[in-house]
């Protein structure tokens, strides 16, 4: 996979560094102002980067840390689909490991213009071999 050639994968890629770095600020800078977000599908549509910035702030990013892993990103045009795995390790909490296919369309910029996750309790597993 070619970040520099594939908008899709550049994305991808940026987007889970934020997780690994918890910069809120650089995640927004990835989506459109008006775009639409959905985690996990089926929940709340989420519109803009206020209700992103909400979203993202629940997380206390200085006792938790993010292991994402990019696993396939498919792009056709300005539409993707990227294929994860998040390792999770919250202060006091049993690690998880979320396995994760996101949907995203792009703007002309390379910016998320809509964003849809698709995860469910079946997509969550606690591996005892990351106890923090």
């Amino acid at each position: 996979m070619n970040a520099e050639l594939d908008p899709i994968a550049k994305f991808a890629k940026a987007y889970l560094d934020t997780y690994k770095s918890g910069d809120i600020a650089a995640r927004l800078a990835l989506f459109e102002d008006d775009a639409t977000f959905e985690d996990p599908v089926g929940k709340q549509t989420l519109r803009g980067h206020a209700e992103l910035e909400v979203f993202w702030d629940q997380v206390d990013y200085a006792t938790s840390k993010f292991v994402p892993e990019l696993l396939e990103v498919v792009q056709c045009g300005a539409e993707g689909v990227f294929r994860f795995t998040q390792l999770i390790s919250m202060e006091g909490q049993p690690s998880m490991l979320f396995r994760v296919i996101e949907v995203v369309a792009l703007a002309p910029n390379g910016k998320a213009r809509a964003l849809r996750a698709f995860w469910n309790d079946s997509s969550v597993s606690f591996p005892t071999d990351h106890i923090p």
